[in-house]
């Protein structure tokens, strides 16, 4: 299971975990059904960049379909979220723990300001390829999932649902592993996400800066 918020790099956990599982996985992701709303061109027309809070209940229901579906055939699972609340993956390991499944958890930690920076980056390269399947994220949506995801991951640990927590950054760096770090995840999640910058993330800034002003200028 995955965790972190909107525009975090979620993708380069995807990338890791397919080569540690040689591709033996199925990946389940939300987002991808939004476009699969029987109604979603018309809300797209009605509500814009906010049509995204018409679909997503809608999408966490396609989720938990699947989820429990493929479950049931025993399918190795790589289930996106973004530990925006502590009961969806608390649900959702509590159900493939009663199928004897093997529960991991990987975060990826990434500066808010960088984050949110992506989320306007790739609603721009695709509304210049497709405004009607352009999807915007709310940047309070975005803020509130930040808001909440160290205390969360505090409270997920201390519960101990998951047998392996991971902290993973952008440039591939697993910079925890419970399996091996006696450190709370918590605490090394809240420096890396509030901490002092380096100077990688420096560069992504301003790199992520000048697309976006070169986008805008399309």
């Amino acid at each position: 299971m995955l965790g972190g918020q909107s525009g975090s790099g979620k993708t380069t956990i995807h990338r890791i975990k397919i080569e540690e599982y040689q591709g033996n996985l199925i990946v389940i992701d939300g987002d991808s059904f939004r476009y699969q709303h029987p109604n979603y061109n018309q809300l797209q027309e009605i509500y814009g960049k906010e049509s995204v809070n018409y679909t997503r209940d809608f999408a966490g229901k396609m989720v938990e379909a699947l989820i429990e579906q493929l479950s049931d055939r025993g399918y190795q699972l790589l289930i996106e979220g973004t530990l925006r609340t502590v009961e969806v993956p608390q649900k959702t390991a509590t159900l493939l723990k009663t199928k004897n499944y093997t529960i991991e958890l990987a975060v990826m930690a990434t500066k808010p300001e960088l984050s949110y920076l992506s989320t306007l980056i790739s609603y721009e390269e695709l509304y210049v390829k497709d405004p009607n399947s352009a999807r915007a994220t709310p940047k309070e949506h975005h803020d509130a999932i930040v808001d909440h995801l160290v205390e969360n991951l505090q409270d997920l640990q201390e519960k101990e649902i998951f047998d392996k927590i991971q902290i993973y950054q952008r440039d591939r760096r697993c910079c925890y592993d419970s399996s091996k770090d006696s450190e709370s995840a918590a605490k090394v999640l809240h420096t890396l996400l509030f901490g002092e910058w380096t100077m990688v993330e420096k560069e992504m800034l301003q790199l992520g800066n000048s697309r976006l002003e070169e986008l805008k200028g399309k």
